[in-house]
């Protein structure tokens, strides 16, 4: 008995996670066919709403980015230094900030950042459209409410989480660098040079990609679960609970695979 109720569980778990896959490769394959075909309706209100997220996910995201990225950097190198303090601990600043920030701490926690702000906000809004009846309204009115809706998000959270990691990984490599000059009194251009030979073109690339993938993940999800809304006010919430959730694991899957492919 307990058998045959655990079979039904895994079997359940697994038709729903197949059922989830199948829809976000529909909504990536939707996305980008809607990229590349030239629609002229809703365009003028697709770019407002793409506007709007950008400012939303990124430029108000700028103070939270700038002082956790900030106290990283300077975080890393503190305690890089007591542990290389009997070794050339200079020589190494550059490529340790490298590894940590630029590598894998920079996406991550700017995904991280992005995820608590936008997912649950855009699951929370696509949610309410969902019960006002808003999306029945915009299929009157002759406009495709899946990319009304798809399109702004999947643009404005893209963008915002690529930029926002370039911003994260500048501040916290000036805040390791700030940190390794009041603790090891070095000269910022033998840190800069030190960093320039450390880095690569790989590694530059494999945060893009982070980045790239970060954004269309979360953006996905989170209208994904904001669509899934359909009876009453109190799905609203598990939606945006489920879109933080799924963002944060598949974010979490998708980086690890890329650093085993990159990196191993």
């Amino acid at each position: 008995m307990i058998f045959h109720l655990i079979k039904i569980l895994f079997g359940k778990y697994i038709r729903s996670a197949f059922n989830f896959f199948a829809d976000f490769i529909y909504l990536f394959f939707y996305s980008l066919k809607s990229l590349i075909k030239r629609q002229k309706k809703g365009n003028a209100l697709i770019k407002q709403i793409t506007k709007k997220q950008i400012y939303f996910t990124g430029v108000q995201s700028f103070f939270l980015v700038g002082v956790v990225s900030l106290m990283l950097g300077a975080v890393v190198v503190v305690q890089s230094v007591t542990q290389l303090s009997k070794f050339n601990a200079e020589a190494y600043i550059g490529k340790i900030l490298l590894l940590v920030i630029v590598r894998e701490l920079g996406p991550v926690f700017t995904a991280l950042i992005v995820i608590g702000r936008s997912a649950s906000a855009i699951a929370t809004e696509i949610g309410n459209m969902s019960i006002a009846k808003e999306i029945e309204a915009l299929e009157s009115m002759g406009i495709d409410p899946l990319r009304y809706i798809m399109i702004p998000r999947l643009w404005g959270v893209t963008i915002s989480i690529v930029l926002l990691t370039v911003y994260f990984n500048v501040i916290g490599i000036s805040g390791g660098f700030l940190a390794a000059k009041l603790t090891l009194s070095s000269s910022f251009s033998v840190l800069f040079n030190n960093l320039l030979h450390a880095i690569t073109f790989i590694d530059i690339l494999v945060a893009f990609l982070k980045s790239l993938g970060f954004g269309i993940i979360i953006a996905i999800i989170s209208v994904y679960q904001g669509l899934n809304v359909r009876f009453s006010l109190t799905e609203v919430p598990q939606a945006a609970t489920k879109a933080v959730v799924n963002s944060l694991l598949y974010a979490f899957f998708f980086n690890s695979i890329l650093t085993v492919l990159f990196y191993i």
